[in-house]
């Protein structure tokens, strides 16, 4: 079915005044969400507006029996989009669909079962959800040792997706992923079940939840994909792995963590097909010259920093790739290697065969370098050895973990390494941070009235806001960005830097005072990409956080208060999130005051009302539940919990009563990541929430 202009009748009778009717996109739940959003209502409001409109019910997936998949065949549920929910009395199957209009699907599915068929409505996510549990729950045979993706990428025959229904939804997590352009697929337990996630431009998407049974045989697929040992499931372990997408090979470097309720695994996909060069690291003009002419140098060390996912690696590739030639040998130390780079040679770091940075880098030396990569400096060791490399003829290159490029002198100084030994080697630092940038089909520009973080940005920014801000499409995926730039800050060795660390005078409180006056901050160049429209300075804020706003106030002599939180998705700047769920009273008048102080908090005192709450507050980032006090055994609690907040994916924290550990093992089977016991104190209770949070 790939008709969706039906939707507009709904849209019709949703809003005011005369509407003209879109092209829906073929995707059922692409066309879904661009109607919602031309309602001004979020998916669960806009499906009781279906629902209304149609005079059917919404589903309740609450009620749902996981025997119902012997009603309708599996290859029909997912092409058709409808699920079998309950078999009434009189016979009759009841299904979740999204278009009820769709007589084609009603009458196979009534073929399929050989019962009349119930209507329910429920949005396209929401049954493909629960088609991939239903399924996929039944699955009785566990998989063995020989069962793995096929080496060229070929589709699977029709016995193995008859009989190996975990590696065609296994099959489909990677594709999805790849093809989504994630960097990372994460599969953890929560409440129960397990939440799966894609980490795309840098930021954790939620894509579905599966049963605890699917997760532990999808964990266990990927676990004998990647040669793990599946007996010691409760071990840290990493593997490796591959997949083919056409010629296309994708590498995958699969890890797994013991955690409350099973395993978590996360597996980071690694396309051997991208190219690296320097034109296309995107760099701005000024920046690129730079580096070029501190790559110019035939001795000395250049350093990058910046945190995990900043992009140092995806930079050292580039430029090692365009300083590779015939003549000139590179050789890199990494630990991993996550890309081959023809005609260079590349070193697997690996402590465990007594292969360190430390003995590999001395044994480099000896092979006639004239670039070498060092993974990272991160002891006095390594960079004692890497100081050394940098005069004697190689051009040396590495990562160092400083917030910016200003305090890397510094970093290095407390590393043993000697003012006048570091004045002679090093040539430049490079700090970098990965903005998202603004989906060019959807952004709009400022206009009146700013948010709360464009009126900000405009009172530093001599009274002009950011350019455009972000709004969501499909294009996107409605989240309002497309791709990733870089932002760069860097300190190029200079006579005044040099000549000081030479004497044996510097002093981290005069650095300000002699760098160049092209020297720009990384904050400066944020400011940069915001004139340019390039990206918002919601995402901005999230990237750089506090020196963003030090680093343009500064430069404009302007004194601001910041008491910045998390940037809501509106662009106002707000605290977390909490909701308590707790029939005591007084407990919850206890802990709120102290809660309040750093984060917004909500109430409620049943799982009903939780469930209410938490659909009308989508920004609710923990929950805090009250075992003690809830108004049903631990059971009954955790199913009511299952069927309430299944489709949020929100982390929780429990609370359990003082002294009784006899349901923690049934919590612990069932996902509870977060557990406690009574009494917790306001500070016991303060701890576990910003331990959480900072996850």
């Amino acid at each position: 079915m790939t008709d969706n202009s039906w939707l507009n009748t709904v849209i019709r009778q949703q809003v005011k005044g005369d509407y003209t009717e879109q092209s829906m996109p073929a995707n059922p739940n692409q066309a879904w969400k661009q109607a919602a959003k031309q309602c001004h209502l979020d998916e669960t409001a806009f499906t009781q507006r279906v629902a209304d409109a149609f005079g059917l019910p919404v589903s309740d997936f609450g009620q749902a029996k996981n025997t119902m998949s012997r009603y309708i065949p599996h290859k029909l549920a997912k092409e058709r989009l409808i699920a079998p929910l309950d078999l009434e009395d009189n016979g009759t199957l009841v299904v979740a669909v999204s278009n009820p209009g769709d007589e084609n699907t009603l009458q196979q599915a009534k073929f399929a079962s050989g019962r009349p068929i119930k209507c329910t409505i429920a949005s396209p996510s929401q049954i493909e959800q629960h088609i991939n549990q239903l399924y996929l729950a039944d699955v009785g045979e566990d998989l063995k040792s020989h069962i793995r993706l096929k080496e060229d990428g070929s589709p699977l025959s029709d016995s193995e997706m008859q009989h190996h229904p975990v590696v065609i939804f296994a099959r489909k997590l990677l594709y999805q992923a790849y093809t989504l352009g994630a960097s990372d697929l994460h599969i953890q337990p929560y409440m129960g079940g397990g939440q799966i996630r894609f980490r795309i431009d840098g930021v954790l998407r939620r894509s579905t939840s599966i049963t605890s049974e699917v997760m532990l045989r999808v964990i266990r697929y990927f676990m004998v994909m990647g040669d793990m040992d599946t007996s010691h499931a409760m071990t840290p372990q990493d593997g490796a792995g591959t997949l083919f997408v056409g010629n296309r090979r994708i590498d995958l470097r699969i890890s797994t963590l013991p955690n409350r309720g099973g395993n978590r695994l996360v597996i980071r996909l690694l396309d051997q097909g991208r190219v690296f060069s320097m034109d296309s690291m995107y760099f701005p003009p000024h920046e690129l010259h730079v580096l070029r002419r501190m790559t110019s140098f035939s001795q000395g060390m250049i350093l990058f920093t910046g945190p995990t996912g900043s992009g140092k690696t995806t930079s050292l590739y580039g430029l090692l790739s365009s300083l590779n030639d015939e003549g000139t040998n590179i050789i890199t130390l990494e630990n991993p290697v996550e890309y081959e780079l023809s005609g260079i040679s590349q070193v697997d770091i690996d402590p465990e065969r007594g292969l360190t940075f430390e003995n590999s880098l001395r044994a480099v030396l000896r092979q006639d370098p004239d670039i070498v990569l060092v993974g990272e400096i991160r002891d006095e060791q390594t960079a004692t050895i890497a100081t050394r490399a940098a005069p004697t003829g190689h051009l040396l290159f590495s990562t160092l973990h400083t917030m910016d490029a200003r305090n890397s002198i510094s970093r290095l100084l407390d590393l043993g390494i000697s003012q006048p030994v570091l004045g002679e080697t090093l040539l430049g630092v490079v700090a970098q941070r990965l903005v998202r940038k603004l989906c060019d089909h959807c952004a709009v520009p400022v206009e009146e009235p700013l948010n709360e973080i464009e009126s900000l940005f405009a009172q530093i920014n001599q009274g002009v806001p950011p350019a455009r801000r972000p709004v969501g499409c499909e294009h996107c995926s409605y989240t309002g960005y497309k791709g990733r730039t870089a932002v760069l800050e860097i300190l190029e060795m200079n006579r005044h830097i040099r000549e000081m660390l030479m004497d044996n005078a510097f002093r981290a409180d005069q650095l300000e005072d002699i760098l160049s006056a092209s020297y720009h901050t990384l904050g400066s160049r944020a400011r940069g990409l915001l004139q340019a429209g390039t990206t918002s300075v919601q995402e901005v804020h999230r990237t750089l956080g506090y020196r963003f706003w030090m680093d343009i106030a500064a430069e404009e002599n302007v004194e601001i208060n910041l008491n910045l939180g998390e940037t809501a998705g509106d662009g106002e700047l707000s605290r977390a999130c909490l909701m308590v769920v707790s029939a005591d009273e007084e407990a919850i008048n206890g802990v709120r005051p102290a809660l309040s102080e750093r984060y917004e908090v909500l109430v409620a005192s049943s799982i009903e009302e939780a469930d209410t709450t938490l659909r009308a507050n989508r920004g609710i980032d923990l929950l805090i539940l009250d075992v003690e006090h809830a108004t049903a055994s631990p059971r009954e609690f955790l199913a009511k919990l299952r069927s309430a907040f299944d489709w949020s994916g929100l982390p929780a924290l429990l609370v359990l009563p003082e002294g009784d550990t006899s349901i923690d093992k049934f919590l612990e089977d069932h996902g509870a990541n977060f557990v406690a016991h009574k009494p917790l104190g306001v500070e016991g209770v303060m701890r576990r929430v910003q331990a959480i949070l900072a996850l």
